[in-house]
């Protein structure tokens, strides 16, 4: 469905349900509607060079999800981390800082190794380096103190050989 519009503010609401963009119209200026179940979403240049900075940064941003495999446990704590993104990537570059001083790594999905405890935020950043996109995302991973080793069972201060001999 289309529609004509006179001089004010519309919005254009892009693709992705996160990316929305300002723009003003100008006389007979034609807008698809987004809400349209018939509407197919198209990449008009024009009104690229009508937003505003703020939402040209919004057409540039990925939304990304990161997860760690496990978030908790015990030092050291080996985590494979995993990262998706909210389109398809052409070549994206990886930069993963892990918050523990160590050096950052480009794989898509690494592992890493905590051998302090402590409570991490995990800062992963994408770049594709064909659409200029990017985005970034962050994870807490809590590395925990060893658990200690029980007694084994039989009376408090009673040794496993007092307890074998009666």
């Amino acid at each position: 469905m289309k529609s004509r519009t006179k001089r004010g503010t519309c919005a254009l609401v892009l693709v992705a349900v996160l990316s929305a963009a300002a723009c003003k119209s100008r006389d007979k200026q034609e807008v698809r509607k987004a809400s349209s179940s018939t509407a197919t979403p198209t990449f008009d240049p024009t009104v690229v060079a009508t937003l505003s900075p703020e939402d040209r940064k919004l057409l540039f941003t990925l939304v990304l999800v990161a997860e760690a495999h496990p978030e908790e446990g015990s030092v050291p704590l080996e985590v494979k981390f995993t990262v998706e993104a909210d389109e398809e990537l052409v070549r994206p570059r990886y930069r993963w800082d892990f918050g523990d001083g160590s050096p950052v790594s480009e794989e898509a999905s690494p592992v890493h190794v905590y051998r302090t405890p402590g409570l991490y935020t995990v800062t992963v950043e994408i770049r594709d380096e064909a659409t200029g996109k990017s985005g970034t995302d962050q994870l807490l991973v809590d590395a925990q103190e060893p658990e200690e080793e029980s007694e084994p069972a039989g009376e408090p201060g009673e040794s496993s050989l007092d307890s074998e001999r009666t």
